[in-house]
C-alpha cells in the first residue's frame, strides 16, 4: 500500500508527473532493464510477495554493495582501523552484473499527449553511452553553463517557457542528456524545440 501511494504521489498527482515514466518507456524497448519506471506498475507492485522482498534484500542490501563516507576532522589511520574492526568481517555477497541488452540508439521524435493537462512540455534527449563514457564526463563538467544558456535564451530573453531544465541522467548501461521546458504557450513548441536542438 505504501509503495502504491508513493507511485500515486510522485507520478500520478498531476498530469505531467508521469513524464519521467513516459520518457523511459519511449527511450528503451520493453525488454530493456531501464524500461518504464523503477517503481513499477500498480500490477507489478501488487504481485510482490514477502518472499520476493526478502530475496531482493538479501541479494542487494549487502555490506559488499555499500559505500561508506567519512567527513570532518579525523585521523585516517584510526579511521581505517575502526572500519576494518567493524566492517571487514561482514560476509560478502556473490557478485552480480547488470544484463546488457542488445539495443541501439536511434533518432526518433515521439509526441506524448497527456489529455488532462493544458500545458505543453518539450523534452529532448541525447543518448550518451555508459556512465563512464567521455560524453557523460564532458557534459557533467559543462552542465551548469549549458543550463544557464537555455535559461537565459528561453526564459529571460524570449519568455517562451516558464522554466527549462538540462541535466545528465546517469545510468550504468545507458546515460543520456535531457533538456526539458514547460511552455507558456503551445504555439511556441516548434520554436522551443529548434532552439534546444
Amino acid at each position: 500500500k505504501v509503495v502504491r501511494n508513493e507511485r500515486r504521489a510522485r507520478y500520478e498527482g498531476q498530469p505531467l508527473d508521469r513524464v519521467w515514466i513516459d520518457l523511459y518507456e519511449q527511450l528503451f524497448p520493453a525488454a530493456h532493464t531501464y524500461y518504464g519506471g523503477v517503481i513499477g506498475s500498480h500490477e507489478s507492485i501488487e504481485a510482490i510477495t514477502p518472499s520476493d522482498v526478502s530475496s531482493f534484500l538479501s541479494r542487494y542490501y549487502q555490506p559488499a554493495n555499500a559505500l561508506l563516507g567519512i567527513s570532518g576532522p579525523f585521523d585516517p589511520k584510526k579511521a581505517q582501523k575502526l572500519i576494518e574492526k567493524h566492517f571487514a568481517a561482514k560476509p560478502k555477497s556473490a557478485a552480480f552484473e547488470l544484463v546488457d541488452t542488445a539495443w541501439q540508439t536511434s533518432y526518433r521524435e515521439v509526441e506524448v499527449v497527456v489529455p488532462e493537462t493544458k500545458e505543453t512540455m518539450v523534452t529532448v534527449v541525447w543518448p550518451l553511452g555508459k556512465r563512464t563514457s567521455d560524453n557523460v564526463i564532458a557534459l557533467k563538467l559543462c552542465d551548469s553553463s549549458v543550463s544557464g544558456w537555455f535559461d537565459h535564451r528561453l526564459v529571460t530573453n524570449m519568455s517562451w517557457v516558464y522554466w527549462v531544465q538540462s541535466f545528465v541522467e546517469e545510468n550504468e548501461l545507458e546515460s543520456f542528456y535531457v533538456v526539458r521546458a514547460l511552455l507558456r504557450d503551445g504555439k511556441h513548441t516548434a520554436n522551443v524545440k529548434k532552439k534546444i536542438l
